[in-house]
């Protein structure tokens, strides 16, 4: 029996379109096909991702030196004709995200595979789905976390949340008082499908996006411009009946909101900020967010990977306070991603997870870029060096994972310390 995995990032635009016939731009096509086989990571041998470029044998010569068990590689037509054969059996799809767009692409696949269970709530699609993927959950799993969290103190003040709107002078009048604001789509991620408002008044521009957004999805979330020190995110899996918290992490955005990359393994952080989360409790944190995402009942319309985000801010009087629940991504994700490849790390490693575009360097300085920093490896970890995750040869976007060796210091934030 195997899993069929695929890569689609661009799901939550499917599901704001709400399937009617969301394709994606060049740019993120290209984006979609250059990170195809980044699944992977979480398959076994026997599993496929669906590719329409096969990898070539450069790019997988160092992960299976290292004794890395890949999948199958397989593209629509090769996949059509085993399901038929009977030479593949998929029990379990398992895209990157899902959408009604999703479901088309993978529609025939199921109809060939009579080992899935059909009624699996991936396999359809209601109004209600729309509902559970989009920010207003977030907005009520934070509320719960708030008011069930034994340490209140430490957490987001009740003035500071997120809300619903569809009237634009409301957002105009807030601007008015001088509050800077972020306005986010309902179904969006990694930056995108975000607005920043730090003027006093909307110009056109800001009045026709805020429009299209609450005319596409209903709503908008607004919230206020917080003071960021550090960016977090729990993983958890879930379906009908359980909530398991996987791991804790922590990445990074710019000054526009949009992902920068995941660090690996634990990163350099102040003492003020590995004090503040001892004193959080990560893990008993975790269990009640958990509680939360149970009670909206999630996984009666979704099965799979979760990610909680979680923004570490700073008061105007000077104070730590943690964001518990900024953002729910229902798909896979990067922090995700991460967490897998913190296994490839040695124990003094740490390292940084992110996508290069490779449009970025001139002429060959990427390949310059990679050759001196060579992945060194030790007992089958990664010690130091730069290991392209996905194939380098014309290619628009590469994931990378950056290792570094780090002594083991109090300004070292273990990540594994805050799991299960």
């Amino acid at each position: 029996m195997s899993t069929l995995f695929l890569f689609n990032p661009t799901n939550e635009m499917a599901i704001a379109d709400g399937g009617n016939g969301f394709v994606p731009s060049r740019y993120l096509a290209a984006f979609e096909r250059d990170l195809e086989i980044l699944p992977f990571l979480f398959a076994n041998s026997d599993d496929i991702i669906l590719v329409t470029v096969k990898p070539d044998a450069e790019w997988s010569k160092d992960l299976i030196s290292e004794n890395r068990n890949m999948p199958r590689f397989m593209n629509k037509e090769e996949l059509t004709a085993a399901l038929k054969d009977k030479s593949v059996i998929i029990s379990n799809i398992c895209p990157w995200g899902w959408s009604p767009r999703t479901l088309k692409v993978v529609e025939n696949y199921l109809k060939l595979s009579t080992e899935i269970e059909p009624t699996k709530p991936n396999y359809s699609w209601s109004p209600m789905h729309k509902e559970v993927y989009g920010r207003a959950t977030a907005l009520e799993t934070l509320k719960n976390i708030k008011a069930t969290f034994e340490k209140p103190d430490l957490l987001i003040e009740n003035n500071l949340f997120p809300y619903k709107t569809k009237n634009i002078v409301e957002i105009q009048e807030q601007l008015w008082q001088k509050k800077p604001l972020i306005i986010k789509t309902p179904h969006s991620s990694s930056g995108r499908g975000i607005l920043m408002l730090k003027e006093s008044s909307l110009n056109r521009s800001n009045r026709d996006w805020i429009q299209r957004a609450i005319s596409q999805s209903g709503y908008v979330m607004v919230e206020p411009m917080l003071d960021i020190v550090a960016e977090f995110s729990m993983q958890f899996s879930i379906n009908s009946h359980s909530y398991n918290y996987i791991a804790f992490g922590a990445f990074k955005t710019n000054s526009k909101g949009r992902y920068e990359g995941n660090f690996v393994g634990g990163f350099e952080a102040s003492p003020e900020v590995v004090t503040f989360l001892k004193k959080l409790e990560i893990q008993r944190l975790a269990k009640i967010t958990a509680e939360a995402l149970k009670k909206q009942g999630i996984g009666n319309f979704y099965h799979g990977f979760l990610g909680v985000d979680m923004l570490l801010c700073r008061n105007n009087n000077g104070n730590l306070f943690m964001h518990p629940c900024s953002e729910i991504n229902t798909r896979m994700n990067m922090g995700l991603v991460a967490h897998y490849l913190s296994k490839w790390l040695s124990a003094k490693t740490i390292g940084l997870f992110r996508i290069i575009r490779t449009s970025d360097y001139t002429g060959s300085t990427f390949n310059q870029m990679l050759e001196p920093n060579h992945p060194q490896w030790e007992n089958q970890l990664l010690t130091k060096g730069i290991l392209p995750i996905t194939p380098t040869s014309n290619r628009q976007h590469v994931a990378v994972l950056e290792a570094y060796e780090k002594q083991i210091t109090d300004n070292v934030l273990w990540f594994n310390h805050f799991r299960e």
